[in-house]
Parts: structure tokens; C-alpha cells; sequence
């Protein structure tokens, strides 16, 4: 560029000089432009992806909290119909050993029965929510161990033990109206049902707990990072009782899978399969 420069008439070379310098000046100042204009590009699409994640995000949690809003509700339901069914059946049996009238007890088991859906579904539908969102973390599968264990548990309760005491012992509506001709349970048949009836509870109690837990694990895994903040986890007053948290995933996955009936269930039909298929005559 000297060189150059040093060729120029000595008359016009200031001018030159001048020239050259305004057009080196504006060369980078261009260039400069387009560099900021590129990196705000760059800033403006990372911002941009961002602010779609965190969309992602709220939408994801707020889906997590009504699915899981309407299995607690179904379980609290569920909970609660049961207990007015014992008390309502302790009442009647008072009332007959002290000589007077009683009501016949309101529940009747289809309706059970009904409700008992409802709260399975709602759970199975968590799970399945729980599974689409492994993506986020997949510590979160221990929740699907810790449902579905709640569900083999009542399921167990409901379908092989309560229908046992229940179906002899609650009034049958009549098509034609009122009810069929009904006997009050044996107070030691009542006292069946009540223990069983306080086991149904605890399981239910545990699935309305499970998705306490849930939400917060998934508040502090898709929000916290927003609000620079976490939540505590929840910490039973009961000992025996356990509380879902992202940390201790391994141990809580480990207790479902040995210590809960669902976990000895799997593993017995896991052998049962195992062994069907050893046996087969290979081709």
C-alpha cells in the first residue's frame, strides 16, 4: 500500500492519503455492521429459542398439574365415599343392638365400583403423562414405578377383597324400586371391611401424596431454572411412608422393585416369562 502511495504524484498525495484512509474507514465500519448484525441475529434466534422453551415448559407443568389434580380428586373422592359408607354401616348396626330403626346404608358397590375407574384411569393417564416426559428428566420414571404400585395395590384391595364383603353386605337397589330385601353385616364383618376400608385409604393416601410429590419435582425441573428458586420436598410425619424425590431416584426405584407387592409381582411374572420362553423348542 506504501508502495502505492509513494508512486503518486506528490501534489495529489495528501489527497490520496485522505481518500485511502476514508475508504479503509468505511470498509471496516461496513464490516463491523455486519458483524454486530450477524451476532444479534445469533442473540435475537438464542432468545427467541428460549423464550420457546419456557413456554414449553409452563405448558408442560400446567398439563402435569391438572392430570395429576384430577387423580388426587378422584382418590379424595373415593377416600371420603368409603368412610361415609363404614360409618353409615357402624351406625345401622348401634341403632339395630339398641332396638330402633336405622337407615340403610347409602353406598352401593356399582358405585364403588365407578368410582374406582375414574381414580384408575386418572392414574393410568399420570403415568402415561409421566413417560411423555422423560425427555425433561429421566429420573422421573420413578414415579411411574411408585403409581403403579399404588394401582396394583388398590386393584387388589377393590377387585379380590372388598368385592368379597361388600356385594353380601350393602343394600341392592330394585329395578322396581327400593331395594331388595337387605341384612346388616355381623359386627365381625363389619370390622372386615373397616380394616380393609383403612387399608384402602393408606393406598389412596399414598396416590394423592405420590402427586404432591410429582409436582414439585417437576416445578423445580421445568420452572426453577426460571425462577432461581427450588422447592422442598415433602417430608412424612408417617416414617413408613416414603417421599418421591428426584434424588434419591435409585433408592426409591430399588424399594418399589423389592420391597412393595407390585415390585414382587413384576419380578415373579418377569421369572414366569423368562422360563415360558427357555422351555420353547428351538427351530
Amino acid at each position: 500500500m506504501l508502495q502505492i502511495l509513494q508512486t503518486v504524484d506528490p501534489a495529489i498525495r495528501p489527497a490520496a492519503v485522505t481518500a485511502l484512509a476514508t475508504a479503509l474507514s468505511a470498509f471496516f465500519g461496513f464490516g463491523g455492521v455486519i458483524i454486530s448484525i450477524f451476532a444479534q441475529g445469533r442473540l435475537s434466534r438464542r432468545s427467541i429459542a428460549e423464550n420457546e422453551r419456557r413456554k414449553l415448559k409452563a405448558a408442560m407443568y400446567e398439563e402435569s398439574l391438572l392430570i395429576t389434580r384430577s387423580m388426587s380428586d378422584a382418590a379424595i373422592e373415593l377416600s371420603n365415599h368409603l368412610s361415609i359408607m363404614l360409618m353409615q354401616i357402624r351406625q345401622a348396626l348401634q341403632a339395630a343392638a339398641d332396638g330402633q330403626s336405622y337407615n340403610l346404608p347409602a353406598a352401593r358397590f356399582p358405585d364403588i365400583s365407578a368410582r374406582y375407574a375414574a381414580f384408575a384411569d386418572a392414574a393410568i393417564k399420570l403415568i402415561l403423562l409421566i413417560e411423555g416426559r422423560v425427555i425433561v428428566d429421566q429420573r422421573l420414571l420413578v414415579f411411574r414405578s411408585a403409581f403403579s404400585s399404588v394401582l396394583h395395590d388398590t386393584r387388589e384391595l377393590m377387585y379380590f377383597r372388598l368385592v368379597e364383603h361388600l356385594l353380601p353386605n350393602l343394600p341392592v337397589d330394585n329395578p322396581q324400586g327400593g331395594t331388595f330385601p337387605y341384612q346388616l353385616p355381623s359386627l365381625q364383618q363389619a370390622e372386615t371391611i373397616a380394616v380393609l376400608v383403612v387399608k384402602f385409604g393408606d393406598a389412596l393416601g399414598d396416590a394423592v401424596a405420590y402427586g404432591d410429590d410429582l409436582l414439585i419435582e417437576l416445578q423445580n425441573a421445568l420452572l426453577g431454572d426460571l425462577f432461581k428458586s427450588k422447592l422442598p420436598s415433602r417430608k412424612p410425619l408417617d416414617p413408613s411412608r416414603r417421599a418421591i424425590v428426584l434424588d434419591k431416584h435409585r433408592e426409591l426405584e430399588q424399594w418399589f422393585r423389592t420391597e412393595t407387592s407390585w415390585g414382587k409381582h413384576a419380578s415373579d411374572v418377569t421369572l414366569l416369562t423368562i422360563e415360558s420362553f427357555s422351555n420353547q423348542p428351538r427351530k
